[in-house]
């Protein structure tokens, strides 16, 4: 492996989408004749485009000969000469390019916000997926993450809909995926789209007040977007809720959803539904569960792979730091705060195998004035939330997390992933590296590497899956001892600040105890009043939930 002391900054490219929209929708006549004037203008237009193009570039080879002819060029002359013929060679690929959301049928009013959110062009999975799904095939799809999975449902999704709107209202969609935040950025996603049509979309997720998601859900939004457990809870107890009629279901991240145990309830919801549904299942591993899921919930799927297994983007840089000692913690930690006090100090996710670890490490950061925010299990729905918000709009530059935002979360310009140990497996190594150079925008990966087996072995596996050359970091002993210095003098500190944090813990819970108590005396003949809930897991055997539960917690710390 190279060695690499410097950080790299990311470079960008920016392309200009030229398509103007079409007219689409209802499937009566006078729509149609609309949609076909206004792609017959979009097609004049571009065809003007090019003859303005191809004039341009004649004008601009007979100014160089004549520059070439008075003597030689400059150098500010070139560098502007050089960067005009590849903005307009970007310009003349992207006129006549062979995948255009335009050119993917899309409607006008999905076509404007597809170009607000700066979506140039499809992604191979976007392009692969969107004509599918659009003449309503089952698709059962492997991409990597970072990919444009959520367009690639999103986009086929809202035009159907905006194509056939329902006089009656229902629920039509249902998007199941297998946490919180991952149903969070997804109807932002969701949102962003649609902002142009008339589409009610809600969230079924746990987290958030019951009373709340009842009331909206009672409305019959056109999109649920939730995770498995909550969604089963409306469906049972919420009055008015039905997926009866629903037309199209995605599974989104089924291997994880798979890994954390909910088998049962995704095939509970399917039942649930309508056997005429669509059904898009989207992964990034095709393990033996997610196959069999497959054939139980799709019909006559569409098997779409884009991307090799376990391969990170292109514009990944890879970087590894081996540590002595790896079992020493006060000396992994000094690893950590080298690397981020000195290299890496903007937009950085760091991950931990453990939530004691992650809280200790933002603590530390307080105290060495790191602006940082935190993300795992440990936190109620409202703070994860709060933390995710504040690192998407650039008021913290650390975000330190466990794997619960190692799936699918897409955060603009991330520029540094620092993994505080080996991950388990390459899988969860690639998911996690892939918070960064998303999208064909530059990112680095950095790695902390013990001495122990397994983190060599995966180290070696990570070697030969690379198409890139993977770089090693060494940090002099006397950085080492300086902030070694600075970890000892906190010592007192960290600890009194967690026997601080455990007490207000103890008397928050004591005081909600007291209030739920004082609720039941308040509004007793209110709560008895009202129908038993039921809930899917208390049929079961005790054996089956406890062993569920066992094997939630061995998947992972989150």
């Amino acid at each position: 492996m190279d060695s690499s002391t410097d950080s790299f900054s990311s470079l960008e490219e920016h392309i200009i989408f030229i398509d103007d929209g079409t007219f689409g929708g209802n499937n009566n006549v006078e729509q149609l004749g609309r949609y076909e004037i206004e792609t017959s203008k979009q097609r004049e237009s571009i065809i003007s485009e090019i003859g303005n193009f191809v004039e341009q570039t004649s004008h601009q080879t007979d100014q160089s000969i004549a520059n070439l002819s008075a003597g030689p060029e400059s150098k500010e002359s070139i560098k502007k000469r050089r960067k005009d013929y590849e903005y307009s060679s970007e310009r003349m690929q992207l006129m006549m390019g062979d995948s255009t959301f335009l050119q993917l049928g899309i409607s006008r009013p999905l076509l404007v916000a597809i170009r607000q959110l700066g979506w140039e062009v499809p992604t191979p999975i976007q392009d692969k997926v969107i004509p599918l799904a659009l003449v309503g095939r089952d698709i059962c799809a492997s991409a990597v993450t970072g990919s444009g999975k959520t367009g690639a449902f999103a986009v086929p999704i809202l035009e159907k809909l905006w194509r056939s709107a329902s006089k009656v209202s229902l629920v039509r969609v249902i998007v199941i995926l297998p946490t919180r935040e991952l149903a969070l950025q997804c109807k932002q996603v969701f949102t962003e789209l649609s902002k142009n049509m008339d589409i009610d979309i809600e969230l079924a997720i746990g987290g958030l007040a019951v009373r709340a998601e009842q009331d909206a859900l009672q409305r019959c939004p056109d999109i649920v977007i939730g995770t498995p457990g909550r969604i089963i809870d409306h469906i049972r107890n919420t009055k008015g809720f039905s997926v009866d009629d629903v037309e199209i279901v995605v599974l989104d991240e089924a291997d994880r959803l798979l890994d954390l145990g909910f088998s049962e309830e995704l095939e509970e919801i399917i039942r649930s539904c309508s056997p005429k549904r669509q059904t898009l299942l989207f992964s990034a591993t095709m393990t033996t569960s997610v196959q069999q899921l497959a054939l139980l919930s799709l019909k006559e799927p569409a098997n779409i792979v884009v991307d090799p297994l376990y391969e990170v983007s292109k514009t990944l840089e890879q970087e590894f730091v081996l540590i002595s000692d790896g079992n020493n913690v006060n000396k992994r930690i000094s690893y950590l705060l080298a690397l981020c006090c000195r290299t890496y100090t903007q937009r950085v996710i760091l991950f931990f195998s453990k939530r004691s670890v992650a809280h200790q490490i933002f603590i530390i950061f307080g105290m060495l004035g790191l602006s940082a925010v935190e993300l795992h299990g440990n936190l109620s729905q409202m703070q994860r939330m709060e933390a995710l918000n504040r690192f998407r709009k650039g008021q913290c530059e650390f975000l330190l997390c466990t794997d619960v935002a190692s799936r699918g979360l897409d955060i603009f310009d991330v520029r540094t992933v620092i993994n505080y140990e080996m991950p388990n497996d390459i899988r969860t190594y690639v998911h996690r590296v892939g918070r960064t150079a998303r999208a064909g925008a530059k990112g680095k990966a950095v790695t902390l590497v013990d001495e122990t087996s397994h983190a060599r072995r995966l180290l070696s596996v990570i070697q030969k899956r690379s198409k890139t050359t993977l770089k090693s970091r060494s940090i002099t002993d006397s950085v080492l001892d300086k902030y070694l210095e600075i970890l000892f003098s906190k010592q007192g500190q960290i600890k009194e600040q967690l026997q601080k944090e455990r007490h207000e813990k103890e008397i928050e819970m004591a005081e909600m105890e007291a209030k739920k108590a004082q609720n039941l005396i308040d509004h007793a003949d209110e709560i008895y009043a009202r129908p038993k809930r039921t809930w899917f897991r208390s049929s079961r055997k005790p054996t089956t939930t406890s062993r569920k539960k066992q094997n939630r917690k061995k998947k992972g710390n989150n």
